[in-house]
């Protein structure tokens, strides 16, 4: 039996070898489709987040927003332009790049789906330590309240005790600012440790202006 198939291999074989190379990559093409898309999808999947990762603009701070507001670019671009005076490049490309989200939701929402999602990614990127600061609603402070009990907030204040954010974002109703203690796993890392500098440094030029 094993005779027989090597000689069926080797017949296979030659009988591939005689193909025109058109021939040959459709047979190619026919035999290993499967193979050769997947590899394909893993090769891209690995060098476009190669490609992220060299070209993504460095940010020295990140806040995001988690409330009923909606902010106009020239709001945002005055927040970001005001913060980026107090804190430091830290990782030294001349420039001082503030990020600021904003994800908004509707208080009367009908759809239970839309507000389960954004619950959801507020809490992975909670887990995920990708934010140093946030502005939150009432809804959001639950989770980051001190009171709360899950410890991921240093320090709290609310957002109309600070004159500069009322003149820049408008005056809010029960809207928090916090700063994100740092996780266990971040304590020896020096970029987490920088980034949660600039978040005081930005809190204590809020607090401030009053």
């Amino acid at each position: 039996m094993v005779i027989i198939m090597d000689k069926q291999a080797r017949e296979a074989r030659e009988s591939v070898k005689k193909m025109s190379f058109p021939d040959k990559v459709k047979h190619f093409w026919y035999y290993n489709k499967v193979a050769t898309i997947v590899i394909a999808v893993v090769v891209l999947t690995i060098a476009y987040s190669i490609y992220q990762g060299v070209t993504a603009e460095k940010y020295d701070l990140e806040i995001a927003y988690y409330g009923e507001r909606s902010f106009t670019e020239e709001q945002i671009d005055a927040f970001k332009q005001y913060l980026s005076n107090f804190i430091e490049d830290i990782d030294g490309n001349g420039e001082k790049n503030v990020n600021f989200v904003v994800v908004t939701y509707a208080q009367g929402q009908s759809s239970g789906e839309y507000n389960m999602a954004i619950q959801q990614k507020f809490m992975a990127e909670l887990s995920a330590g990708a934010y140093s600061a946030y502005i939150v609603s009432p809804r959001y402070f639950e989770v980051l309240s001190p009171e709360s009990g899950n410890e991921v907030t240093e320090s709290t204040f609310e957002l109309n005790d600070s004159k500069a954010l009322t003149e820049m974002l408008g005056e809010s109703e029960n809207e928090h600012w916090c700063t994100r203690a740092l996780f266990e796993k971040e304590k020896k890392n020096e970029k987490s440790n920088l980034l949660y500098k600039n978040a005081k440094l930005a809190e204590k030029a809020l607090l401030e202006n009053k």
